[in-house]
């Protein structure tokens, strides 16, 4: 349906953007939901480029919008857990980037999950269960690339610990500088 949208802000208010499209006098102004950072680092009339996750609901419709398409991924897997809607996860990735909340997840904190507002313990501890599985480990070991393929990995059905296990064991012999040639070394020595 819609992946970026670029456009001019005109409207900023903590955790939502106004996005005009076109820039003319018959521009459309999209209400755009986003990180509190988006509010932070960004001014009225600046131009900024937002990667899209429209939310449909039965009497709903909104759009959530993403400096980055890996936050977006996550924002996606974050409202897949039961119970977590698009305010919370939107809270949360305001609160932290992906690679903390990777973190997060990976050590199973809690603590710093459920200082989130409208996260408590409990819902911490199901959003850690849920997305154990889902997301890729922060093992310093791993490149960039690395965990770019793991992230790929993921996204085509794999759990975690064998999508990590592939990219070690197509790694063990050379190191890779391109995503595309790790991959094609994974799918290589499946």
């Amino acid at each position: 349906m819609f992946l970026k949208i670029r456009g001019k802000i005109s409207l900023k208010e903590p955790f939502r953007t106004g996005l005009d499209v076109n820039f003319s006098e018959s521009s459309i102004t999209y209400e755009i939901f986003t990180p509190l950072k988006i509010y932070e680092n960004y001014q009225e009339n600046q131009v900024i480029e937002l990667f899209i996750y429209p939310h449909l609901k039965e009497d709903e419709f909104s759009l959530y919008g993403f400096e980055k398409k890996e936050e977006r991924d996550l924002f996606e897997k974050i409202i897949s857990v039961p119970g977590i809607g698009p305010r919370v996860a939107l809270q949360i990735l305001s609160d932290y980037n992906v690679e903390e909340f990777f973190n997060i997840i990976e050590k199973d904190d809690i603590k710093s999950l459920s200082r989130i507002k409208g996260v408590g313990k409990k819902r911490a501890s199901r959003i850690i269960l849920e997305l154990k599985e889902k997301i890729p480990s922060v093992s310093p070991l791993l490149t960039s690339i690395e965990k770019e393929a793991v992230r790929v990995l993921l996204n085509l059905g794999l759990r975690r610990k064998e999508a990590e296990e592939a990219v070690s064991k197509a790694t063990k012999e050379k190191k890779f500088e391109n995503l595309e040639e790790l991959l094609k070394e994974v799918f290589r020595k499946q």
